[in-house]
């Protein structure tokens, strides 16, 4: 009782936006994660997912990140983006799963017509997707892409972009929950 109660506090602050990781504690967060085995509920433990990962983000461990995401969601290819303050372009950090050395970098004119949430993860559906422009694709053909947002400390922001299995595959309200 004593772990999983601290590890539901820790989740329900994440989903209010709070996270140990949002006040500056990501590894005692983590430390409190890994602690707890899995859980029986697939929606919660999905969420639960999502709050380990955010925490690692937060401490910079974006390979770690990226190379869970397969395990939680499926999907062709995930790709980390970090905003740069500066240009407000998104610039990759990490990647799995394409056969590119390195994925371009987005421009912020460019990104801005695609990022409709910097809260909320939401979906980019393939005929979206056709209207960027060819250099900035990730893979041969477009297909539908979950977007999830992720800010830290302090005024840090980016975003974690999963790619649907193949062009008929899309991602549903529990994907983005």
């Amino acid at each position: 009782p004593g772990v999983l109660d601290d590890a539901w506090e820790a989740m329900a602050g994440w989903l209010r936006g709070t996270t140990l990781a949002g006040s500056g504690r990501a590894e005692e967060a983590i430390a409190v994660f890994d602690a707890i085995p899995p859980i029986p509920d697939p929606a919660f433990q999905l969420n639960f997912d999502g709050a380990r990962l955010e925490a690692r983000w937060a401490l910079g461990q974006v390979d770690e990140v990226v190379a869970a995401v397969p395990s939680i969601i499926d999907g062709s290819a995930v790709v980390a983006y970090r905003r740069d303050r500066k240009t407000g372009d998104f610039i990759p950090a990490h990647h799995h799963g394409l056969s590119l050395d390195r994925p371009p970098r987005v421009p912020a004119d460019l990104a801005s017509h695609f990022l409709s949430s910097f809260e909320e993860p939401f979906v980019v559906e393939r005929e979206m997707a056709k209207q960027v422009p060819t250099e900035f694709w990730l893979v041969d053909e477009p297909t539908a892409a979950l977007i999830a947002p992720m800010s830290w400390e302090p005024d840090e922001f980016g975003a974690l972009v999963v790619l649907a299995p193949d062009v008929e595959s899309t991602f549903s309200e529990r994907h983005r929950d």
